[in-house]
């Protein structure tokens, strides 16, 4: 089983999952992390000498068990948990922290290749302010425009006159592809946040970029839930492959 954690109306992992089942991956299931909130059994198991993992039963009686799973989209975004509404006022802060960690435990055993796993921050990816992505982009190698910090906070640089161009970086690649020096760069930024799958949006200053034009672009933003479109059918083979190369020779589910 090879499963897409998004949520319902995240169309672009939706898309990703569907061109995933047209190049033989089956079957994939699409699971949103609401459901995972409201299973009627949510089960995180760790023992000596044994590998963890975890269990849900969802819904519609279809269960997922993290040791059929062989490997993982993951985009799932933080949310409220619903258990907190019913909890005594005195006793909220305090479930949804239980909550939040029964969640990331159980994110965290989809052991196979997931992309991209979870963290202290974020159900999936990493969450970072403008400002130290930034400072990774500089440190990556990027040129970034200029972060001014006030009495009214950080002001985010604007992105004025130039033409934006989003790409996914993933396996050490980036789509569409970069100038050499740019992809470089944005493969060191992924590494540098340990976030497989990143999305980069750069800023240019010339009609038409390519190779020569590299110098003439800024780091815009980034992000660990990207449009994952944008990348097309280079993408989606390179994401095929990938989830395939963590798939056991035999016993697919």
């Amino acid at each position: 089983m090879w499963l897409v954690l998004c949520d319902p109306h995240d169309h672009a992992a939706l898309w990703a999952g569907s061109q995933l089942r047209s190049l033989g991956l089956m079957p994939v299931q699409f699971v949103a992390p609401q459901e995972l909130l409201l299973a009627s059994r949510l089960e995180y198991c760790a023992e000596v000498s044994t590998k963890a993992y975890a269990y849900a039963q969802l819904q519609g009686d279809r269960v997922i068990d993290t040791r059929s799973v062989h490997g993982t989209i993951n985009r799932a975004v933080r949310l409220n948990c619903p258990q907190v509404g019913v909890a005594a006022t005195q006793d909220r802060s305090y479930v949804q922290a239980e909550m939040d960690a029964i969640m990331l435990a159980w994110l965290a055993a989809l052991s196979a290749r997931a992309i991209n796993p979870a963290t202290a921050s974020a159900w999936s990816g990493v969450q970072l302010s403008a400002f130290a992505w930034a400072q990774h982009a500089q440190a990556a190698g990027f040129t970034t425009l200029p972060y001014r910090c006030g009495h009214a906070g950080l002001e985010h640089p604007p992105a004025l006159n130039c033409q934006l161009s989003t790409h996914l970086v993933f396996a050490e690649e980036t789509y569409p592809a970069l100038p050499s020096t740019l992809a470089s760069a944005a493969i060191q930024l992924a590494k540098r946040v340990r976030v497989p799958l990143l999305g980069i949006t750069l800023g240019w200053h010339t009609p038409n970029f390519g190779p020569k034009d590299a110098r003439h672009a800024n780091f815009i933003d980034a992000n660990t839930l990207p449009d994952l479109r944008v990348g097309g059918t280079a993408f989606i083979a390179a994401l095929a492959a990938s989830l395939m190369a963590a798939t056991p020779s035999r016993g697919r589910t």
